[in-house]
């Protein structure tokens, strides 16, 4: 049997955009690995890695400009992209501390009664939680 997934509001990159939340959600997501792993290279830490990449590999926004006006750009970008992760971090802060203050534990939640299964089963073996 599926379960139904759940609305987008309830999703944890529901407080963003739908377009800056899609890399989070879309199936195969590179999200969360290495950049290494891809082969990617962090420009902002390595600025020199810019200047070897040709200008056919680069993305339409970067392609156009001089190498000084590609550095200012990823400096640019890479303090945007700094200012959206502390922002997603407070509310992510915000929507925990929300939870814990509106959002009461009940006795026979699925949760619940799972860690109660599982908790009797860990007795039998001489395990406590």
């Amino acid at each position: 049997m599926r379960l139904p997934r759940p609305s987008w509001e309830a999703r944890p990159w529901a407080g963003l955009p739908k377009e800056a939340a899609w890399p989070l959600h879309r199936p195969g997501s590179q999200l969360g690995r290495h950049p290494s792993a891809a082969g990617a290279v962090d420009v902002v830490a390595q600025p020199e890695a810019l200047a070897s990449v040709k200008d056919d590999e680069l993305p339409q926004e970067l392609a156009g400009l001089d190498a000084k006006a590609r550095e200012a750009k990823v400096k640019q970008l890479a303090d945007e992209r700094k200012a959206l992760e502390e922002k997603a971090t407070e509310l992510a802060a915000e929507r925990v501390a929300w939870r814990a203050k509106t959002v009461a534990e009940k006795e026979d939640s699925f949760d619940a009664n799972v860690m109660k299964g599982v908790k009797e089963k860990a007795a039998k073996h001489g395990l406590s939680y």
